[in-house]
C-alpha cells in the first residue's frame, strides 16, 4: 500500500457519534454521525451551523445561571464537536470544566458527551492514548447510567483510535462489539457504518477482498435505505480498494458513479471526497494533468464549505502530484499553505504530511538544507504518532 493511498484512505473512516441532544454537523472525509437522534441527510442540511450555535450560546448566556442549563451544555458540546476536527485545541479549551459542571448539576449524559468530544479532539491531535482515556471514561459512565444510545458511537470511536495506533485486533474487537449492539436494536444505519469501519481495518491489513466484501455490505444496507450519503461513500471506498488492486478501470467506474450521485444531490462535501479519490486514481495512472484537475476541483469544494481539514489534505495531495510532475514552485506553495493551516489547527497528522511533501519538494529542487530541515519536522510528528 502506498503512503499516498493509506494517508488518504484513513480519512474515509466513518466516526460514529451519539448522544448530543440537538442538531450537529456532518464531516465527510472523517464523517461524524449522530446516532439515534437525527438522519444523515438532516445532518448534512445543518452543515455550517456554527454561527447559529454561537448565536444560541450567546442567547443562553444572558441568563446568569446558564452554566446549570442543559441546553447551554449541549450547545457547547455541539460547538466542540465541530471544532474537534479542525481546531482541537479550541475544542479542548471550550470544554474546560464542562465535565465537572455536568456532575455538579447531575447531568450525566452531558458528562458522557463531553468526554467523547475531548476524545475526538485528542484523536485529531494524534494523542491517541488521551483519546482512549476519555473514550473509556465516556463508555464506563454511559454503561453505568444506562445511556444506551451513546454506547455504539463510543465503541466505534475507540476502534478508530486503535486503527490509528495500528492495533487492528483491538479495533476489530470494538467494531464487532458495536455490531452486537446495533443488530440487537435492529439499527441498520449503525450496522452499515460499522461494516465500513471493519472494511477499513482489512484495507490497512492489505486484505482487499475482505475490505471490498464489507464495503459491499455497507452499500447493500445504504441502498435499501436510499441513504445517498452512505451509498456515495461506499462506492468511493470500493473505488479505493480497486486503486490498491491496480484495477484502475474499475476504480474510475465506481468513483465516477459516486461522483455522479453526489453531483445529482449537490452535496459539496461528497464532491470534495470523490474528486480527491479521482485525483489519486489519475496520479497512480501517471495522468498528472487529470489528477491536478481533480484535486483542484476538490479544493474548490472544500474551500466553499470552509472545511479546513479537507482543504489541508487536498493541498497536500495536490502538492504531491505537482512534485511528481515537476511543478515544484506550485507544489511548494501548496505544501506551505497546508503546513500553515495544519499548524494553526494543531493537527498533528496533517503537520506530519505537510512537512513531508515540503521536504520532498526541496530535495527535488536541490535545496538539501531546507529538505533536511522539514524532514526533521516530518520525523518529529511521525514519531509522535
Amino acid at each position: 500500500m502506498t503512503k499516498f493511498q493509506k494517508n488518504h484512505h484513513l480519512f474515509s473512516i466513518i466516526r460514529i457519534m451519539s448522544g448530543v441532544q440537538a442538531g450537529s454537523s456532518i464531516r465527510l472525509i472523517f464523517v461524524a454521525i449522530l446516532l439515534g437522534i437525527i438522519t444523515p441527510l438532516q445532518l448534512l442540511a445543518q452543515r455550517g451551523t456554527m454561527s447559529d450555535l454561537r448565536e444560541k450560546q450567546q442567547r443562553l448566556e444572558r441568563d446568569p445561571d446558564h452554566r446549570s442549563d442543559t441546553a447551554w451544555i449541549n450547545t457547547i458540546n455541539q460547538i466542540a464537536f465541530i471544532y474537534a476536527d479542525s481546531y482541537p485545541d479550541s475544542a479542548l479549551k471550550l470544554l474546560q470544566g464542562q465535565a465537572q459542571q455536568c456532575r455538579k448539576i447531575g447531568y450525566r449524559e452531558g458528562e458522557v458527551d463531553t468526554y467523547k468530544m475531548k476524545g475526538n479532539a485528542y484523536q485529531t491531535k494524534g494523542n491517541f492514548d488521551s483519546a482512549l482515556a476519555f473514550y473509556d471514561s465516556a463508555f464506563i459512565l454511559a454503561e453505568k447510567i444506562k445511556y444506551k444510545t451513546a454506547l455504539p458511537g463510543i465503541l466505534n470511536n475507540i476502534g478508530l483510535a486503535y486503527i490509528s495506533l495500528g492495533n487492528y485486533s483491538k479495533a476489530l474487537e470494538k467494531f464487532y462489539a458495536t455490531l452486537k449492539l446495533s443488530e440487537a436494536d435492529n439499527n441498520k444505519f449503525v450496522t452499515s457504518m460499522t461494516f465500513n469501519n471493519i472494511a477499513i481495518v482489512h484495507f490497512f491489513q492489505g486484505k482487499m477482498d475482505e475490505a471490498e466484501s464489507f464495503y459491499r455490505k455497507t452499500l447493500a444496507i445504504a441502498t435499501a435505505a436510499s441513504d445517498t450519503i452512505s451509498i456515495v461513500l461506499a462506492y468511493n471506498n470500493i473505488g479505493e480498494v480497486n486503486i490498491e488492486q491496480k484495477k484502475y478501470g474499475e476504480a474510475l467506474s465506481n468513483l465516477n458513479h459516486a461522483y455522479d450521485l453526489a453531483t445529482r444531490k449537490n452535496i459539496p462535501e461528497l464532491l470534495a471526497t470523490t474528486n480527491n479519490s479521482l485525483g489519486i486514481t489519475y496520479y497512480k495512472m501517471d495522468s498528472f494533468d487529470k489528477s491536478i484537475r481533480q484535486f483542484e476541483k476538490a479544493l474548490a469544494y472544500s474551500r466553499q464549505q470552509g472545511n479546513n481539514s479537507a482543504i489541508c489534505r487536498t493541498l497536500v495531495g495536490l502538492a504531491r502530484v505537482q512534485n511528481k510532475s515537476g511543478l515544484l514552485d506550485a507544489g511548494l506553495a501548496n505544501g506551505m499553505e497546508a503546513l500553515n493551516m495544519a499548524e494553526e489547527m494543531g493537527h498533528t497528522q496533517l503537520q506530519r504530511d505537510a512537512n513531508e511533501i515540503i521536504s520532498d519538494i526541496y530535495q527535488a529542487k536541490g535545496d538539501d538544507i531546507n529538505a533536511f530541515k522539514f524532514y526533521k519536522q516530518f520525523k518529529f510528528y511521525a514519531d509522535s504518532l
